[in-house]
């Protein structure tokens, strides 16, 4: 029941967010009408491999948590993450919520599924710290108008993300201490307003000691994780190899300094943004963004508007279809 009324509240959120924004979606068609139709079938042909890999990631950490998912059965789960992210408004993390709710279903560990999920996407975002590393060093001239505070937002998430894998395998008291101070807040609004204690005292020790085991493999095994992070990697060379196609597609050939700098702007934004995956935002700043290293502002508006078309439009659409059956409980 539960789920029912989670997945109507999260589509009912879906299609405002939609609705805000269809102003964007609804000038694709006619913008499409003006690309060159064999790109943009490539610029789509390269999103399939993208989710592939993504679908791909997700699939081998769970594997090595020890959870086995069939990596259809991923794919989908991919999907239902994405859509999650933008229809739950958690800034992002709700999309966690598709891969423990699929955990639930199919009765296996919540917490070695959510160790899973938080090891592939530390490993995105190191493939995407290794792009903006890049673009710093390299074309450091075309971000210098990007707000700094922005990427030293990004910079933080991302040590909470390694701090939190370290403090699993190397100091798992003080995590245990951290995550103990949430639950006792939990417990003391839950005491209150449901008069009953959701959790119990040795929930916070028992999680964290299940995480270390998830995530102490990564010390016995890094060969495998720096495989990971190079998938990571390969997912967000992906999408820059998209960037550039959806832009030849218009005739605006963006050179290598302009393609990592307009991606590093974008993703950050996608991340940080106050907006679920940055709905609104992106399409607004980025092009502006574009402007200022000197594509032209008409192009660069259409150039970001059917390149978010292409690679988190559609999958969106695609993971409001399968979330039905996953927040219902059917295969």
């Amino acid at each position: 029941m539960f789920s029912k009324i989670l997945y109507l509240l999260s589509a009912g959120y879906f299609v405002s967010v939609i609705y805000k924004n269809y102003n964007l979606l609804g000038s694709i068609p006619r913008e499409l009408s003006k690309a060159s139709f064999l790109l943009i079938v490539l610029a789509i042909l390269l999103q399939v491999v993208k989710y592939l890999v993504l679908a791909y990631n997700f699939y081998i950490n769970f594997n090595k948590t020890g959870v086995n998912f069939k990596y259809v059965e991923t794919l989908k789960a991919t999907f239902v993450y994405i859509y999650v992210c933008v229809a739950t408004p958690f800034i992002g993390a709700g999309g966690l919520l598709a891969f423990v709710n699929y955990a639930g279903h199919k009765r296996v560990s919540k917490i070695k599924v959510a160790a899973g999920s938080f090891l592939a996407l530390l490993a995105d975002y190191l493939g995407f710290f290794i792009v903006t590393i890049f673009s710093l060093i390299f074309f450091k001239s075309t971000i210098e108008d990007f707000p700094v505070n922005y990427l030293v937002s990004m910079l933080v998430f991302g040590g909470i993300l390694i701090s939190i894998v370290f403090l699993s395998i190397f100091k798992r008291e003080i995590l245990i201490f951290i995550i103990k101070k949430f639950q006792n807040l939990a417990n003391f609004f839950s005491r209150n307003f449901h008069k009953k204690v959701h959790f119990d005292e040795e929930w916070a020790k028992r999680n964290v000691d299940l995480a270390h085991e998830c995530f102490v493999d990564i010390k016995k095994d890094p060969y495998f994780y720096l495989k990971s992070a190079g998938i990571g990697l390969i997912l967000h060379l992906l999408n820059i190899a998209t960037f550039a196609v959806v832009g030849l597609s218009f005739s605006e050939k963006l050179n290598l300094s302009k393609l990592t700098s307009s991606y590093v702007v974008l993703n950050t934004l996608e991340t940080i943004s106050p907006t679920p995956n940055g709905i609104g935002i992106i399409e607004s700043f980025v092009p502006e963004f574009m402007y200022s290293i000197g594509v032209d502002f008409a192009n660069a508006l259409v150039v970001v508007t059917i390149f978010r078309f292409i690679y988190f439009y559609i999958p969106l659409f695609i993971g409001f279809y399968f979330s039905y059956k996953i927040f219902n409980g059917k295969k």
